[in-house]
């Protein structure tokens, strides 16, 4: 069971052993009802959601700290719980618009692994390579009792694989769908939900909201499909647990949540720089950025023209920088120099680049004035 690949077994067997009797197997899912998927807001905790692929094949997780991702223990290992090797976490992705992969540094999953879907087993904590969630933002867990989770109402926030002509927005892992549901039946160790779900989507993120915040109740593992059926755009009409989709509960890995969580007091850099001289000036700046290769860290803007008496912004909360100091390089556009040349020199593209340092403190917002 890789990335939400799911196999199907047939309504009489899941009629005859009912939803108590394991399940041997993941499925294919579906959607109950009217669609109610829309696209995934472009705002935290929602661009959260992440995109897995692993072992050529994709599904889906959410991120639940900042260096921390929430996912299904069967898209990142295999029946005997051996982590693949080559998983590759995508944030920020939507369409025509790649995002950043990042690398996984540990994974924790409940070993031995139990390969029953309805043991509540299949979960996995994922230590990421760098601080992500400072720029996604992300949602904490939280572990409810059987009886705060029975009737709840959720959303589900994740990608989809299918390929549906009617709603090609969400075809092929392209843009973060989300759609509200219940929790319509709540098992010993599982819960069944009727939000919309196909193959891929196992790993996404089921959020309730808790005293005002969003959090992770539970994560979504799989749904059972029943071999001949028709279903429309992907839907079936009828909700039952024995048809229903299902998700572990948080309280099955919340206690390991609480040894891998690290909240942040970081802040996100917006820079603006005004130009106060007759000349039109160029600029960059170089940074730290908590989306950079571990064994790259800074990383520099391109030059940006700023006319005179103008105020442009060249480093925007999006390009990650939390750290309290920058490096900024300045130029009349015409090539004439701007005051005492900066003491530091950084190779940038090939070409040798003159920086100053410019402390902006805890500042979210700071302006450089020049001169």
């Amino acid at each position: 069971m890789v990335g939400g690949s799911l196999q199907k077994f047939g309504m009489e067997a899941m009629k005859r052993l009912g939803w108590a009797l394991a399940l041997g197997c993941a499925a294919w899912a579906a959607g109950f009802g009217t669609d109610q998927r829309v696209p995934a807001p472009a705002a935290k905790p929602y661009t959260a959601a992440v995109r897995v692929k692993v072992n050529e094949s994709i599904g889906c997780g959410f991120l639940v700290g900042p260096d921390l991702m929430l996912t299904a223990a069967h898209v990142v290992s295999n029946e005997e719980g051996v982590t693949y090797p080559d998983i590759a976490v995508e944030c920020g992705v939507v369409k025509d618009k790649p995002g950043v992969t990042v690398k996984v540094k540990d994974v924790s999953i409940k070993l031995p692994r139990t390969k029953e879907l309805i043991s509540g087993d299949d979960w996995a904590l994922v230590q990421l390579d760098r601080p992500v969630g400072l720029v996604y933002g992300w949602a904490e867990c939280e572990g409810l009792s059987n009886q705060d989770l029975r009737d709840l109402p959720v959303e589900l926030v994740g990608f989809s694989g299918i390929s549906d002509e009617a709603r090609s927005e969400f075809a092929n892992f392209q843009t973060p769908y989300s759609c509200r549901g219940t929790l319509r039946d709540v098992g010993p160790n599982v819960v069944f939900h009727d939000c919309a779900m196909w193959g891929g989507t196992s790993g996404s993120a089921l959020l309730a909201s808790r005293d005002g915040q969003l959090r992770v109740v539970a994560i979504n593992s799989a749904g059972v499909d029943v071999s001949g059926e028709v279903l429309q755009h992907g839907f079936r009409e009828v909700y039952s647990k024995e048809l229903g989709n299902i998700a572990v509960p948080a309280r099955h890995f919340v206690d390991c949540y609480k040894q891998l969580y690290k909240p942040s007091q970081a802040k996100l850099r917006r820079l603006w720089i005004r130009n106060n001289y007759r000349d039109k000036l160029k600029v960059c700046v170089r940074y730290r950025s908590a989306l950079a290769d571990p064994g790259q860290p800074y990383l520099t803007s391109p030059w940006q023209e700023i006319g005179s008496h103008q105020r442009i912004c060249v480093m925007e909360p999006e390009a990650g920088c939390v750290e309290q100091e920058v490096y900024l390089s300045l130029a009349k556009v015409d090539g004439g120099g701007i005051g005492p040349k900066a003491p530091l020199e950084f190779e940038v593209e090939g070409e040798k680049r003159s920086f100053f340092c410019k402390y902006i403190g805890d500042s979210e917002e700071y302006t450089v004035t020049y001169p």
